[in-house]
């Protein structure tokens, strides 16, 4: 825990990336945040989700423990809605599938482009929030 502390403590903000899981987040992003308290305090983070449904349902989840811990969420949260092709695939991502060296194995990878706007405004913002006081 105390190198998780010293870390936490050194950093000026966090990006969350997490999948949606059975409507919820995974515990243990749940037991990262919770082994801790003061280092999170009026740090800015961006919440990143995706899954068969976008994450929206984890998200709200994420922000209501971000906001008991005091951070100071950016107001849009990204949801990449996975495509069901891709969510039953074995297959995932690599270096090769955007480098375009490798077939895909048929599925389409066009659905991380959507994201991109709302992710770059959800970025921009957070670069702001660095920057406040």
């Amino acid at each position: 825990v105390n190198a998780w502390s010293t870390l936490v403590k050194s950093c000026h903000g966090f990006i969350i990336l997490t999948p949606q899981y059975n409507w919820g987040y995974p515990g243990d992003l749940k037991n990262a945040l919770d082994h801790l308290y003061f280092e999170w305090r009026n740090k800015p983070v961006v919440v990143v989700t995706y899954g068969g449904h976008g994450g929206g349902k984890c998200g709200e989840q994420l922000r209501q423990v971000l906001s008991g811990l005091k951070m100071k969420a950016i107001e849009r949260v990204v949801s990449i809605t996975l495509p069901s092709e891709y969510i039953r695939d074995s297959s995932r991502l690599t270096p090769e599938h955007f480098s375009g060296t490798d077939s895909n194995h048929g599925v389409s990878f066009e659905f991380l482009a959507e994201a991109d706007d709302a992710l770059a405004k959800a970025v921009e913002e957070f670069s702001i929030a660095l920057r406040a006081p």
